[in-house]
């Protein structure tokens, strides 16, 4: 091949890679001179508040005797009861019922009965001891008390305990109220003849 012809021919393959090379070369450019498009940051989302709608409507005030006692059945509640530090030592004492009838047209008498043993400290409970009361019932959710009368208190200290079993007798004749009398609260009335006591278990040293 003559010197002219491989000239030729180099300037010929040159002039075909030209292009390619200012097109790489464009490409290239293009690239590193995009700028990138920047993602926004969200805008905060302020929470909102709960809002409670309250209302206010009537209010309905029930008194629930739960201390029922039937016509038909003796029912019977315990308790016990200590005498104060300023009990009059030897002088009687007074227990109440206070109760309720529940029935709206029903008429009648209740008898109550209290059964109770009394003992000082260091003594014994002994046999026991019963009293009762006749009361007539009143109108519906009447507050009424019955008195069992006096009990002899003689011998008895502070501190000493009575076991008590308060009880409704359907089956006595002077019971015949056809419904249920409820029980509000049981008390004991005693005398007192000072504040308290000078020692937890006698007043005898008391001035």
């Amino acid at each position: 091949m003559s010197s002219s012809r491989a000239g030729k021919d180099i300037r010929t393959t040159a002039n075909r890679l030209w292009p390619f090379v200012v097109f790489v070369l464009l490409t290239a450019c293009g690239a590193r001179g995009a700028q990138p498009t920047p993602t926004p940051f969200p805008t905060p989302v302020v929470p909102e508040k709960p809002t409670y709608t309250v209302q206010r409507g009537p209010v309905v005030k029930t008194v629930e005797f739960r201390g029922r006692v039937s016509p038909v059945t003796e029912e019977e509640l315990f308790f016990e009861v200590q005498l104060p530090h300023g009990y009059d030592e030897g002088s009687i004492i007074v227990p109440h019922v206070h109760w309720v009838p529940t029935g709206a047209a029903a008429s009648g008498d209740v008898r109550w009965g209290l059964e109770y043993t009394w003992a000082n400290i260091g003594g014994s409970f002994g046999t026991t001891n019963s009293v009762g009361v006749t009361d007539t019932a009143g109108s519906q959710y009447d507050h009424q008390i019955a008195s069992f009368g006096d009990i002899s208190g003689s011998g008895k200290t502070i501190s000493s305990v009575i076991l008590c079993r308060l009880y409704r007798d359907p089956d006595h004749e002077d019971d015949d109220y056809g419904d249920d009398a409820a029980v509000v609260s049981i008390d004991i009335h005693v005398l007192h003849d000072s504040l308290g006591s000078d020692e937890e278990t006698d007043k005898t040293d008391q001035g």
